[in-house]
């Protein structure tokens, strides 16, 4: 509900880095710009994404985190459709 907008959002992860445990509230599609992401959830389900790979989560997907597992730092891009003060990502508890 609300007024409806779209995001685009660059997120870089450093060599080793990790996006802490999260959700996201809205659907959201991903861009491997460079460098090398995986994702893993609380269930142990592990994907990897490279350069000029993208991907689709819907809303409500199970928590999880983004990982860089390559030799260099990593770009993604994130596009979200949403609403006005829907926030894009959500900590997990």
């Amino acid at each position: 509900k609300g007024k409806a907008e779209m995001r685009l959002i660059r997120v870089e992860v450093e060599k080793g880095g990790t996006i802490p445990m999260h959700s996201h509230p809205v659907p959201i599609l991903g861009h491997i710009e460079s460098g090398e992401l995986t994702l893993d959830t609380k269930t142990g389900l592990s994907k990897t994404f490279k350069e000029g790979d993208s991907f689709v989560l819907s809303a409500n997907t199970p928590a999880h985190t983004m990982g860089n597992t390559g030799d260099s730092s990593a770009v993604m891009w994130v596009t979200v459709a949403s609403a006005e003060g829907v926030p894009t990502l959500k900590p997990a508890e």
